[in-house]
Formats: C-alpha cells, sequence, structure tokens
C-alpha cells in the first residue's frame, strides 16, 4: 500500500521489531507499549494518506454507512425473535438512529423487500412451522406468529402461497 521511500521516516520495522520483543517478553505493561507503537504507526499512515490527498472525513461518513448496515441486520435478528409481538416500522428505524425514510430505503436495497414485507414474510414462515408441525388451530397461530387477527394471516398466507392455511395443513 505504501512505498519505500515514503515511509524512509518512519522506523516501521523497527516498531514491529519491539512489538515483537514485547509479545514475548510480556514484562509489566508491554501491551500498553504495543498499542501506543500501533497507534503512532497508524496516525503516521494516516498522515501520510492525507498529505496525499485522501479525504478521512469522508471515509468516516461512509463508515457510517456501514454501521447502518449492522443495524439493519441486527433489526431482522430483531424481527425474528418478536414477530409475535406488534412490531412497527417507525420503531424500528429509531431503533437504528434512522428517519423512517432512509431506514425503509436501506432496507429495501439490504433485503429487496420493504420492512412490512419482511416482517410477513416471517409471520407466514413461523404459521407454517406451525401449521405443519402442531395441532393449534388457526386463531392460536395468528396470534402467536403477530397477526392482528386469523383473517389477516389467511389473506398474507393466501397471497405467499395461493392457498388457504387449512389446505396447506
Amino acid at each position: 500500500c505504501f512505498k519505500e521511500e515514503i515511509l524512509r521516516g518512519i522506523p516501521v520495522f523497527d516498531m514491529f521489531d519491539e512489538c515483537r520483543k514485547e509479545l514475548e517478553l510480556r514484562n509489566y505493561g508491554y501491551d500498553i507499549i504495543v498499542h501506543n507503537k500501533i497507534c503512532y504507526l497508524l496516525v503516521q499512515l494516516i498522515r501520510i494518506w492525507r498529505e496525499q490527498g485522501f479525504d478521512t472525513d469522508q471515509a468516516i461518513s461512509s463508515a457510517s454507512e456501514v454501521d447502518s448496515i449492522h443495524s439493519i441486520t441486527d433489526i431482522t435478528a430483531y424481527i425474528d425473535a418478536h414477530a409475535g409481538e406488534s412490531i412497527r416500522v417507525e420503531e424500528l428505524a429509531d431503533m437504528c438512529n434512522m428517519s423512517y425514510s432512509y431506514f425503509a430505503k436501506n432496507f429495501k436495497q439490504y433485503y429487496g423487500r420493504s420492512c412490512k414485507e419482511y416482517i410477513e414474510f416471517i409471520r407466514v414462515s413461523k404459521a407454517e412451522d406451525m401449521l405443519l408441525f402442531t395441532d393449534f388451530d388457526l386463531s392460536y397461530i395468528s396470534q402467536e406468529t403477530g397477526f392482528s387477527d386469523c383473517s389477516h394471516m389467511i389473506k398474507s398466507f393466501k397471497k405467499k402461497h395461493s392457498i388457504t392455511p387449512k389446505k396447506y395443513r
């Protein structure tokens, strides 16, 4: 990543050698010394980048985009765990510290469907499992999977499978 002539003023080899020695000896405070040397090296490399015109401030803002991806992927785990409860997309956006529209746009970009469609998909999938592996009635299954009522579950189920839950069972 860096040409040798650019790194001439920085004792990179010596720093790595000192870190290696500290890690081998493990004397008191070795971890602080190694951390300090790594931080020094990173700051020197960032200074070189900045001198070459790399905008580190822009890199920081794009890191927040990565954070938003992680927030949204964490939300899908939350949806899966809480599908039987009332879930509002506005609350999910708040959990990610995003506006509703920004959250909705990013969610659709990452998952190819809206958050509401994803929630419905998870609920129908859970209903499928309950239909196949339990003897619970439709009313109970609709409650446990988070549908507002049995008719809403039947409608969503038919939309996905083109048959009623009873026929599916």
